[in-house]
């Protein structure tokens, strides 16, 4: 016997929402490297700009690893993506080209970015601009 509860168009109206989640890869989805003196990682309001851009693009902290190259780097072992801001890629990683701020280079399937520093980010709204339009592009 069929009740409201088994048609074919109640189980249509449960799966019937406004958004598609899909769960991320596994493990570290975005590298983030910044370059504050070896004893902090970052100071607190340039952490509170930055965890607004990671909110604002829907990126869950357990999936973004936030390192200071002035202190000895954990390598994530996966990722998919790399920000450096305020500090060069190429000296962190040798393998990879010196690359321009603001153009995504992309090398083995992994996208790298470049940027100013999160103190510059924070007072230039131009380079805020930039920084956003990009980050929407990946």
């Amino acid at each position: 016997m069929m009740t409201a509860h088994t048609t074919p168009a109640f189980f249509k109206q449960l799966y019937q929402f406004d958004a598609v989640y899909e769960l991320p890869p596994a493990g570290i989805k975005v590298w983030i490297l910044v370059d504050y003196p070896q004893d902090i990682l970052a100071p607190e309001e340039s952490l509170t700009f930055l965890y607004k851009i990671l909110g604002a693009l829907k990126l869950q902290s357990q999936y973004v690893k936030v390192s200071n190259v002035r202190a000895p780097l954990d390598l994530p072992t996966q990722y998919m993506q790399v920000w450096a801001f305020g500090t060069p890629i190429s000296a962190i990683l040798p393998a990879l080209p010196a690359l321009t701020a603001y153009k995504p280079h992309t090398q083995d399937e992994i996208v790298y970015l470049e940027a100013d520093s999160l103190e510059s980010l924070q007072q230039n709204t131009a380079l805020k601009k930039e920084l956003w339009t990009v980050l929407q592009t990946l």
